[in-house]
């Protein structure tokens, strides 16, 4: 009789731990190559974005445009004087990049963000725009039952603008509501195009960028430019700085305990939304407020069109966000940050006078 072999337990065992060895090593790698290639991804879109804004600048005589503008009625007329009613819903940047076929709405989205960026703060009757908890920015603490707007902006968000080329709504003293505000920048005036960024990659929560509307509901901010100046004279409002006489900075936590506008995971809780949030963002732009977090690596495109992936805060630390305020009035030069001591040099080096 022939005496069949096999395997004993032990072996088995031993083979097992082997596969569950090799399986853990890979693991890691594997993660990393998929967040790698929606990095690749990511960096493709802001680029087929650059395509756009570059047919946009031939357009509109060399100017940038806003981040956004409220509309006056339903039919999406939008009046530049008339900019302190939300109710039906804003027109985005986004909006004229694609309107005209220059850019695709895919374009604006990032596979490493979940449903590919941020709604809208208004997304209109589409449910697949909207996310849990979110109401209209249009309408924050109203009853449910609303009929929403629809912002004219890519439903889903992935990128965003820099507030110091790109502004907000604030073009006249009404709108600001302080002596200085916003008109549009002219490519040509930007200083150090390939060193000065553009759009930079949202965070993966869009909670984190949300506002608190009452109760358990918020509204998405997915609209908002990125800012991250502060002004010795009026702190977070740089409109009411005074026009000839102020020194604006990157905030960093040694001065004033700022941050460059990102916060820690542990301050983003139940205290601003009513409930914990459980996945860390990648960063936190709030406009002017926050502490350092995070030194996980992000996409950001600068003037020049090239993407580059480093983190927030090295952007920052080299003031790549701009030397200057350009959408801004009156003396809008950047002093530097408190990190890098350029506030012991000479300040009126760092000023230049932005005009209409």
């Amino acid at each position: 009789m022939r005496r069949k072999c096999g395997f004993t337990l032990v072996e088995l065992l031993v083979v097992v731990a082997i596969i569950a060895l090799l399986i853990s090593i890979l693991l890691p790698s594997l993660a990393s190559a998929r967040e790698q290639a929606r990095a690749i991804v990511c960096a493709t879109h802001l680029g087929d974005v650059s395509k756009a804004v570059g047919i946009y600048l031939l357009e509109s005589d060399g100017l940038y445009p806003p981040s956004y503008l409220y509309m006056s009625d339903a039919e999406g007329n939008v009046n530049w004087d008339l900019q302190g009613d939300n109710s039906y819903g804003y027109q985005h940047w986004s909006f004229l990049l694609y309107r005209n076929g220059a850019a695709k709405e895919e374009a604006f989205t990032c596979p490493s963000i979940p449903h590919g960026g941020h709604p809208a703060s208004n997304p209109g009757k589409d449910l697949r725009n909207w996310e849990g908890g979110q109401t209209p920015a249009s309408q924050e603490g109203q009853p449910t039952g609303f009929n929403p707007p629809s912002d004219r902006q890519a439903p889903r968000m992935a990128f965003m603008a820099n507030g110091f080329i790109m502004p907000r709504n604030k073009f006249d003293t009404i709108a600001s509501g302080g002596p200085r505000y916003n008109f549009l920048v002219d490519e040509n005036k930007i200083d150090n195009n390939g060193k000065t960024i553009l759009f930079a990659e949202y965070p993966r929560n869009w909670r984190t960028m949300a506002k608190d509307a009452g109760g358990s509901m918020v509204a998405s901010r997915s609209h908002r430019p990125f800012v991250p100046a502060y002004s010795l004279s009026s702190g977070d409002d740089m409109y009411l700085a005074p026009p000839n006489s102020t020194l604006f900075y990157y905030a960093e936590s040694a001065l004033l305990d700022l941050g460059y506008g990102m916060r820690p995971l542990a301050e983003i809780d139940s205290a601003q939304f009513g409930y914990t949030i459980t996945k860390a963002p990648i960063w936190q732009p709030i406009n002017y407020i926050g502490r350092h977090h995070t030194g996980q690596t992000v996409n950001f495109m600068y003037v020049d069109t090239h993407v580059e992936r480093k983190t927030p805060k090295e952007t920052f630390d080299k003031l790549e966000w701009g030397t200057k305020i350009y959408s801004l009035t009156g003396k809008n030069g950047i002093l530097g940050s408190a990190q890098d001591g350029v506030l012991n040099q000479d300040p009126d080096k760092f000023y230049s006078e932005g005009t209409p």
